[in-house]
Parts: structure tokens; C-alpha cells; sequence
């Protein structure tokens, strides 16, 4: 096998293409094969096995650890080396209990130490390999659960998760004969599952979620922080300790998974406002935000939890934390070359925070600096020096200047440092017009700030508004003034707005200014995408006018003459029968308009498992972004909330127009009251953190996924009109035998967003002929007659049963309503009320009348039909 060799590892990474693998011949000789299997073959046919597998810092990779246990400085390790790996295991299962590991254990001995590499292969309860998405992502568990265990700490290497060389199967190290071989420890494998960067589909990745990792640092130091705060009394509050964590959580290398954690216990405090759902719904919203300007650091929580506890605060020394921080910066500062005083546009600086200046020149790490500096000094005083030509710290009885020269204030080198140092109450700044400036800035930005408490910038390329908080309202400030001074105005305001205070008095003047009691996303047929929006009444696609306020968008692009191939292909294979399909595209082409014309519920049903009703619900999830959504089956099957009571889920209805959720747990009935209210009223729902009610229209379509059709409570004929099936016929499987099965097969993200985005077009174009033909179509028999077999309230049925038992007799015969009851039962209709009973007997034979109490015969009868006898 002929190799082209690299001598640096840029190039042949600048070389491969696509699937190929890098590996290196000893330290210093790359090169690319097209496979694993290529590349384990290369290995056994050379005779000098001195192979490495390149792990790149963004490759894919399996769990593995690289061990070293050394006689002479762990004689204990050495011996009790099978004890160690035992344990090993054991943390690791611990954290994958419901998954299936396969342990890879390879040996490379000598006399003076034992190595080991160890290969985890995991794989979930639904089949999926579990990988990880980085080497640092896998450092990150090892250090959290593995490294707690103190004997583990001392033998696992964790210098191996980088961008790197890993040696492989059958190898030894340049200038040795010690090759990794499979140990009597290790599990059966391929070859070429010894390879970390080895995947496999079908795959996942880890999430911290999946486990509980132990506490331990700067995540101890956390979780202490958030048990002893008070909880938010506000959502503003309850937001900012959110904002406070993620900064946190990054700052100090904490999964955010873990974090979403720490903040779920944190919101669980509050009893009254909890929402498991809305907490990380909020969450996993925040940790994708990104801004460029000022922001709710960590130093927030720092605050609070110093407001609680003082003495604590000072014995974690987390005052350090920040200060060293800010050292930090100005290293990075100092020592860059390309920044040169005179070459940056300061910001004025007159008034300083004192007390944050007390606190920098009280921290310790600056001692350090100054007495490796000025080694005569012997009695350190230092001050700090910020004016508007920079600043910097120097010592009072010393010329220590730390860094030399005034340091320039910029936000993007030394965030920390800038805000500082800009952050600071000017009291002449309360005294600024804000009136005025605010009205200047309203004429650069169509803003609107609503009765919720939420800023809504309108963007005039899609003519969608799009929600924005304070602090992106505090930038577009900033943007304005950048555009005015493009333009070549000058205005004194201009250097006001950098002030942070005074942009939050300004951005209250814009509250007044902008506030507009408006119904959001109103026009029931309008649909929101991020180029524009489709107007459902003309199907014509275009910019969305300022006083339509759309503000919610499809989750995928709108594309008049998008590929329908793959989408064609999905809905054939669930449908086969063309007359079923259509149906059920009709049925889902209703979905884009807000108004709930049919005011039904649709079960999606099979009797079996793996016939596409999630996915195809997915797609369509996909396909409608913000219109779209899951809830709680719970809610139906639930009892009703009282008023007053908080309901999170009822309020995620609003504005939705394609609803569903799961199949009911077995035995459970759904509440036929709120199925009604749901599909056909008004209805006022609260929001957590919410003081007022809101009433949610029926903009909605809502779908139940089932393998068994559930029951109602009270059954009647206002429930049947609402109940619409579609029943998935189709199984799809790895080896279909039967009629209906079909073969599984898997779709790429990239397939699946060509799907959801074909599907979306298929619904516009179904849409156009359901207007044109009056939005009628018809129900195929086959799910007709599975309606009516589900439901054992068409008049028809119940007809032939009392037909087939009953007839009309003469005044002295009566049938008693038990009796009734046992015959509809016998003929496997379900129960019904007793009024409902009557009427239909009543309308089924003439002139029979229903006594409560009577006597027939010198006989004493209740509850009968007078004129009914047996037949």
C-alpha cells in the first residue's frame, strides 16, 4: 500500500478530503487512508508497527482512557492493577446504567510499568452508539466522574484528550517492542472498534443529562451559591440568575447540561411559579442568544450570594475570582503588540466606581506581581491610575506600573476592565434628554413595546418582527448612533450613550414612547417565514406590512420550487393508498391557517409501533417552527384547573396552529369537557410568573398519536363530531414479509430538512386547492368505518342492535332499562348515559314510553320502556 507522507500535520490535514482517516507513522510521518479498515490493514502487512491514530480536536470519538501505573512510584497500583480497572468500570456504568458497554482493554507492559488503553464502546436502549462530540467534551466527564475517585486520579492520563496522536492496536512506541495487545481483561472485538475515531451509525452524543456527575469545585461552589440565595420574586429576577449561571458555567468549562440542572433545583425553590418544561425551555433559549454588548455577567449571582452570605463569600475567596480575571486581561492587553495607545479612540472616563477601584487594588494576585517586579520594595501600597487616556496600577513607594504604560479601554480586549471602568454612575447623566433622543432613535427603528412587558423590532427586508430584550434594544442604540455619524451627524447625545445608565434611562423614555396595545399575529391567514410571509388569502408570498405585526416563523425556509421528492417519498411509504394520502395531506394543509374551520381532534392511530406517526408529526413540527407545538397528554386525561390556577401548557396553545402530543397512558380517559372547550371556545389560561390571564382562540388543529384508541369519561354526541381518524397501515422494518411492511430507512438532518421543507411546499400547494373547492374533501371509507367502529355512537349500530333484540308490543309489555344496557353491551357498544339511552330508543320505535315509576298488571315497575317487549 503506497502512502503519501507529510512531515507536518497542517499539511496533510489541508490534504484530506471528506471520510478520509490521518494517521502518523511514528511521531513525525503522516498520511491518509480512505477507512479504518484500511488503515488496520496497513498496520498488520508493515513490519515496523509504529502506528498512531490522529484524534482531532473536533473529531467524533467513543469514551477511551490512556492508564499508566509506574512500579516504583505506585507498587501498590501495580499489583492491584485488575482492582483499579474494576473500579474504573464501575464509575462508568454508574453514569450509562440503561446502555450496553463493550470494554476494549488493550496492554503495553514492562518491567517498570504497566500501560493500558481502554476503549468504550456504548450504545443506548433504543440501539443508538453513544459518542462524544470532542476530546475536550470527553475531558469534561473524565474530570467530573472519573477523577473523583482519588486512586483513579493518580494512574488516568488526561494529557491524551487533545488534538493529537493516539497509538493504536498492535503498535509500540518509536525505538521500542512493547505493542498493544488485548489484555484477558478485554471483552471480543473487531479490530477496528479499537480505533477511538471509529463511528458508527446509528449514533448520538453524550449529554451530561444522561448522568449526574459529582460536585465538585467550581461547580460545588455553584450549587452552594444558588441553595443559599433567595429565590426570583419576579421573572426578571428569575431570568437574570439564568443569565448569571450560563456566564458562570462557561467562564468555568461547567456542561451547560449540568447547569440547566443547577438551575432547575434553583427554580424548584419557588413552588408557587415552578415549571419544569418552561425552565429549561427558557434555558436552552438564553445558552443560543449571543451578544456583542453588555450583558448579565456571573457577577450577578457573585453579588447576591455575597449580599447572603459575607463570611462564606470571603472564605471561598471569590473575590480573587474576578480579579483575576481582570489580571488576565490586562496581560492579554500589555503584551499585544498591535495595540498602540494613540491608535485607539477612547472613551471619556471621569467618574470612577470607588468601590470597585477599592476592590481591585485589594486583590492578591497583584501582590505576587509586584514583588517579583520590585524585588526592593518591601512594603507594596497600590493604587490604580484611570483617566481618559487609559489606566493602569502602580505602588506608592516604588515605580511598579503593572502593565507599563496606560492600559487602552476597549470592550473587545478586556470586557471586564471596560466595564468596569464605563459602567459607573455619573450623576450629571441623569440630568441628559431623553425625550428627544429617544424620538430620534424611533425614526432610524420601527419599535413596539407590548403590554407583556416585551420590545419587538420590526425588520425591513422579511417585514417580521422579531422579540428583542432590553439589552439588544441598549445595541441597536448604539447602531444608531453608528449610522447617524455615517450620515455626518454630530450630536452632543452621541457620547451620552455609551453610558450605561444613561442608555437604561433612555431605553425607559422608549418604553413610554414606543408602548402600543396591538394583537400580535392576528391575521389567522398570514404565516410567518424569515424571508417574509405567505398570504393564505392570495397564496402570494411577500414582505409582511409594519401594522400586520407578524412575528412568528416556520421553522424552514419558504422555497416556491423546493425539490418534493423526498417528501413525496415519505408520505407514500405511510400512505400507500393514494386516497388515505390525500386525506391526510388535506387534514394537515388545514395546519397553516389560524382558523380552526373543523374544530376536531385527530387521532393518529396504529396498532402498531414503527409506522412513521411521530415522524411524519416532526417533519411537520419542523416545517412550522413557531406555529407548532407539543403538550402534555396529561392535560386531557387530567382533571381541569380551577381559575386562578397557573396552566403553562394551556398557554402554549396560543397563536399555535398544529398541536400533539403522545399516546395516553393505558387505562386513562380523556376529559371530554376539555376536549370541547379545547377545540371550540375561548379559553383564559395564566402563564407562570404571570399576573393576568390571557384568552387563547382555537387557531389550533390538534393531534393524539396512539398505538390504542383511548376512552372519554362521558360520552356523547357533541364529543363523536369532534374525533377524526387517520390510521397509519404501514410498519416499516429491516425485513419486511408482510403486506403492509415496508423497509426502514434512516434519513440524514440534511434529508430530513429537504423533507420538512418539501412537505411544507406540498401543504401550500394542498392548501390552494382546498380553497379553491371550499375547503371541503372527503373522509376514505376505510378510516370511516374505523371511526365508527371506535366510536359505538352511530345511530346505525345501535339501531340494529335494539332492532335485533326488540319490537314494538302492546301497552301491558316492558323492557327495563338494565335490561337495554345488557343487550348494547352484548353487542360491544360502549356505556352510555341513561338520557342518551332513552332518546335513541325512544326514536328508534315509536309511541314507547320511559317510566321512572309505575304499575303494569298490579305490578310494580321502574325504569322501563312501556310498549317494548322482547322479540
Amino acid at each position: 500500500m503506497q502512502l503519501n507522507i507529510y512531515k507536518k500535520k497542517i499539511d496533510v490535514l489541508n490534504s484530506k478530503v471528506e471520510g478520509d482517516v490521518v494517521a502518523a507513522l511514528g511521531y513525525d510521518k503522516y498520511f491518509t487512508v480512505k477507512s479504518h479498515a484500511e488503515l488496520m490493514q496497513k498496520i498488520k502487512e508493515d513490519s515496523n508497527k509504529c502506528f498512531f491514530e490522529h484524534v482531532g480536536k473536533n473529531s467524533y470519538i467513543t469514551m477511551y482512557f490512556d492508564l499508566d501505573i509506574s512500579k516504583d512510584k505506585q507498587p501498590e497500583h501495580y499489583e492491584n492493577y485488575s482492582e483499579l480497572i474494576s473500579q474504573l468500570k464501575e464509575c462508568v456504568v454508574s453514569n450509562f446504567k440503561d446502555s450496553v458497554l463493550k470494554w476494549i482493554i488493550l496492554q503495553s507492559h514492562c518491567a517498570e510499568k504497566r500501560s493500558f488503553h481502554i476503549i468504550v464502546r456504548i450504545s443506548d436502549i433504543n440501539g443508538n452508539n453513544i459518542y462524544f462530540r470532542n476530546c475536550n467534551e470527553l475531558k469534561q466527564y473524565v474530570t467530573a466522574n472519573i477523577l473523583c475517585n482519588s486512586k483513579l486520579s493518580e494512574i488516568v492520563d488526561l494529557s491524551v484528550y487533545r488534538d493529537g496522536l493516539f497509538r493504536t492496536l498492535y503498535s509500540s512506541k518509536p525505538k521500542e517492542t512493547r505493542p498493544f495487545v488485548k489484555s484477558s481483561m478485554s471483552d471480543d472485538f473487531d479490530d477496528v472498534e479499537s480505533f477511538v475515531t471509529f463511528t458508527q451509525e446509528p449514533y448520538t452524543f453524550y449529554s451530561a443529562s444522561l448522568i449526574k456527575p459529582k460536585v465538585h469545585g467550581r461547580l460545588e461552589i455553584a450549587q452552594e451559591m444558588l441553595e443559599k440565595i433567595d429565590i426570583s420574586k419576579t421573572y426578571d429576577e428569575w431570568m437574570h440568575i439564568g443569565f448569571s449561571l450560563i456566564d458562570y458555567c462557561r467562564e468555568y468549562d461547567i456542561d451547560l447540561e449540568v447547569g440547566l440542572e443547577l438551575f432547575d433545583n434553583y427554580s424548584k425553590r419557588n413552588i408557587d411559579k415552578y415549571d419544569k418544561r418552561n425552565t429549561a425551555k427558557q434555558w436552552n433559549d438564553w445558552t443560543t442568544r449571543d451578544y456583542d454588548g453588555p450583558k448579565i455577567t456571573r457577577g450577578t449571582l457573585l453579588k447576591k450570594f455575597k449580599q447572603k452570605e459575607p463570611e462564606r463569600y470571603n472564605e471561598m475567596n471569590l473575590a480573587a475570582t474576578i480579579d483575576t480575571d481582570i489580571l488576565k486581561e490586562l496581560d492579554v492587553i500589555s503584551n499585544n503588540s498591535s495595540v498602540k495607545i494613540h491608535d485607539i479612540k477612547h472613551f471619556e472616563i471621569v467618574n470612577k466606581n470607588k468601590a470597585s477601584i477599592q476592590a481591585l487594588m485589594e486583590s492578591k494576585g497583584l501582590h505576587p506581581i509586584h514583588d517579583y517586579v520590585s524585588k526592593n520594595c518591601k512594603n507594596a501600597s497600590l493604587y490604580s491610575e484611570c483617566d481618559r487616556n487609559g489606566y493602569k496600577i502602580c505602588c506608592r513607594n516604588c515605580d511598579f506600573e503593572y502593565p507599563p504604560g496606560n492600559i487602552p479601554v476597549d470592550r473587545s480586549l478586556a470586557p471586564t476592565v471596560f466595564n468596569l471602568l464605563i459602567i459607573n454612575k455619573d450623576d450629571n447623566i441623569n440630568n441628559k434628554d431623553t425625550s428627544q433622543v429617544a424620538q430620534k432613535i424611533i425614526t432610524y427603528k420601527n419599535l413596539i413595546y407590548t403590554i407583556d412587558n416585551k420590545w419587538y423590532l420590526y425588520n425591513d427586508t422579511s417585514g417580521i418582527y422579531e422579540n428583542k430584550i432590553d439589552l439588544e434594544i441598549m445595541n441597536e442604540m448604539e447602531r444608531v448612533v453608528q449610522t447617524m455619524s455615517d450620515e455626518g451627524f454630530e450630536e452632543e447625545w452621541f457620547n451620552w450613550i455609551h453610558k450605561v445608565n444613561y442608555k437604561e434611562n433612555l431605553l425607559k423614555e422608549m418604553k413610554i414612547k414606543c408602548f402600543k396595545r396591538v394583537e400580535l399575529d392576528d391575521d389567522d391567514y398570514l404565516l410567518g417565514f424569515e424571508e417574509g410571509v405567505l398570504d393564505l388569502r392570495t397564496c402570494e408570498f411577500r414582505r409582511g406590512a409594519a401594522y400586520e405585526y407578524v412575528t412568528m416563523k416556520c421553522g424552514v425556509p419558504y422555497e416556491d420550487d423546493v425539490d418534493t421528492s423526498l417528501a413525496d417519498e415519505v408520505l407514500s411509504g405511510i400512505f400507500p393508498d393514494e386516497e388515505e394520502r390525500n386525506y391526510a395531506l388535506c387534514k394537515f394543509a388545514l395546519c397553516l391557517e389560524g382558523y380552526n374551520r373543523e374544530q376536531m381532534i385527530t387521532f393518529c392511530y396504529s396498532h402498531t409501533a414503527s409506522n412513521g406517526k411521530s415522524y411524519i408529526m416532526e417533519r411537520l413540527r419542523q416545517a412550522l417552527g413557531d406555529y407548532s407545538g407539543t403538550f402534555p397528554v396529561t392535560m386531557l386525561t387530567g382533571k381541569m384547573k380551577g381559575a386562578g390556577e397557573a396552566n403553562s401548557s394551556l398557554v402554549d396553545f396560543n397563536k399555535k396552529r398544529f398541536m400533539y402530543c403522545s399516546e395516553p397512558e393505558a387505562g386513562s380517559k380523556l376529559n371530554t369537557n376539555f376536549v370541547k372547550l379545547l377545540t371550540g371556545d375561548r379559553i383564559k389560561a395564566r402563564g407562570l410568573y404571570s399576573e393576568k390571564d390571557i384568552e387563547i382562540s382555537p387557531t389550533y388543529n390538534i393531534y393524539i398519536c396512539c398505538n390504542t384508541l383511548p376512552n372519554f369519561d362521558v360520552y356523547d354526541e357533541g364529543i363523536a363530531r369532534r374525533i377524526r381518524l387517520i390510521e397509519y397501515k404501514t410498519r416499516f422494518c429491516d425485513n419486511p414479509k408482510k403486506k403492509n411492511d415496508r423497509k426502514l430507512k434512516k434519513y440524514s438532518k440534511e434529508e430530513e430538512l429537504e423533507i420538512a421543507k418539501g412537505l411544507l411546499k406540498l401543504l401550500v400547494d394542498k392548501y390552494k386547492v382546498l380553497r379553491r373547492n371550499n375547503y371541503k374533501y372527503n373522509e376514505p371509507k376505510s378510516f370511516l368505518s374505523m371511526r365508527k367502529l371506535y366510536l359505538n355512537d352511530n345511530k346505525d349500530v345501535l339501531t340494529d342492535i335494539l332492532q335485533e333484540h326488540f319490537e314494538r308490543g302492546g301497552d301491558k309489555d316492558y323492557v327495563k332499562m338494565s335490561e337495554i344496557k345488557t343487550a348494547l353491551k352484548a353487542g360491544g357498544i360502549k356505556e352510555k348515559d341513561v338520557i342518551t339511552i332513552q332518546k335513541i330508543v325512544e326514536e328508534t320505535f315509536e309511541d314507547v314510553e320511559y317510566i321512572i315509576d309505575s304499575s303494569i298488571n298490579s305490578e310494580r315497575v321502574r325504569r322501563a320502556f312501556i310498549g317494548l317487549k322482547y322479540k
